[in-house]
């Protein structure tokens, strides 16, 4: 993925899967423990959006419902596929069918209602089934179905030590292969649709759900970052958290020092949890993000640093993210002589709230 392209994508993976997922990153305060176990079960963004309009799937399909859902639990936020004590219900079996793992089946053209139940919450969403070719099979959908069958047909039960690059790498390639559709087709596998208003025209994304096993995306993203929450460097519940000696500070960048070196599990942990830096992981370097802000302007920033196996020092460098005429942009900027910055929040991220005056 590359230029602005990649941008937007890493923004809307960031904003749909990674923000859902910050509390399995947090450390838990008094208030989190005692409400550590409520749950929410939600849809993600793609079903969102429709305000309650039916889901248009065609007759034959078949797909995982809950990849389009989530579940937060405690410290964990995961897509539902992943739990197998969700339950799932069908209000017209011969329209629908739907198995204990969360498989649909559309039989036959009508209206169907889908129900997801766990621990005591309940969702549900309206599915329209269409007659099958409704939609002609462009080469949107069908470069979309080729680059799924490698990603539906090898998602591993969980993700190891052993296999975690080689996923992460699958679906990285499956993100580059379906990104030329973008016009046509969501990541998730909406039909995007014109719409013309009396002056002017835009392009949005559908109801028409053409490739429903595009969720597998969706499952896999959550595979990986659960393993990345847990080892994420740094991560303040990670089991594999750097740990902070001392921060300084100049015009070109703010410098950490470590206690430790930076580990083989460092690398391979943050290539997994910040994929959407690391579109290439590999087993020496890995980009990671940082809460950085400046104290004395009250200006957030994403601090982006490259972690090297062996090395004690992390050098950030301030990222702005914004919209610029409606695409995602990033500026670079550089620390000002004199000003205060905060790394991290404290008892929050990773930093721990440690703030360094720029000399």
């Amino acid at each position: 993925m590359k230029g602005y392209a990649k941008i937007r994508l890493a923004v809307f993976l960031c904003i749909m899967m990674v923000l859902p997922s910050i509390v399995s990153v947090l450390p838990m305060t008094a208030q989190e423990t005692s409400a550590a176990q409520k749950v929410t079960l939600d849809w993600y963004y793609e079903f969102h959006r429709l305000d309650g309009a039916p889901v248009q799937i065609e007759k034959g399909a078949k797909f995982y419902v809950g990849d389009y859902a989530y579940i937060i639990q405690g410290d964990e936020s995961l897509c539902a596929s992943m739990y197998s004590k969700a339950k799932y219900t069908s209000s017209s079996k011969s329209i629908a069918t739907v198995n204990s793992k969360g498989l649909v089946t559309a039989k036959k053209t009508g209206n169907v209602t889908i129900t997801i139940k766990y621990k005591g919450k309940t969702i549900s969403q309206k599915f329209t089934i269409v007659p099958k070719g409704t939609w002609e099979k462009t080469d949107a959908v069908k470069g979309f179905s080729k680059a799924l069958k490698k990603v539906s047909s090898s998602i591993p039960k969980s993700i190891t030590k052993s296999n975690a690059l080689k996923y992460t790498k699958i679906r990285n390639n499956y993100s580059d292969a379906v990104e030329k559709y973008g016009k046509e087709i969501q990541i998730t596998g909406f039909l995007m649709e014109e719409v013309k208003e009396e002056y002017f025209s835009y392009t949005t994304p559908s109801d028409k759900l053409a490739v429903p096993t595009a969720g597998r995306y969706n499952y896999l993203c959550s595979l990986l970052y659960e393993y990345g929450s847990k080892y994420n460097p740094t991560a303040t519940r990670g089991s594999k958290m750097m740990k902070i000696s001392s921060v300084s500070a100049n015009t070109k960048e703010i410098t950490i020092k470590l206690k430790n070196a930076i580990t083989a599990d460092h690398i391979l942990a943050a290539n997994v949890q910040n994929s959407y830096y690391n579109d290439k992981p590999n087993k020496k370097t890995a980009i990671v993000y940082i809460d950085v802000c400046d104290m004395t302007t009250q200006e957030n920033y994403t601090g982006l640093a490259t972690i090297k196996k062996g090395s004690k020092t992390v050098k950030i460098k301030l990222i702005k993210y914004g919209l610029v005429n409606n695409v995602w942009t990033k500026t670079s900027q550089k620390p000002e002589k004199g000003h205060k910055y905060r790394i991290g929040y404290k008892k929050l991220s990773w930093g721990g709230g440690k703030t360094v005056t720029v000399k």
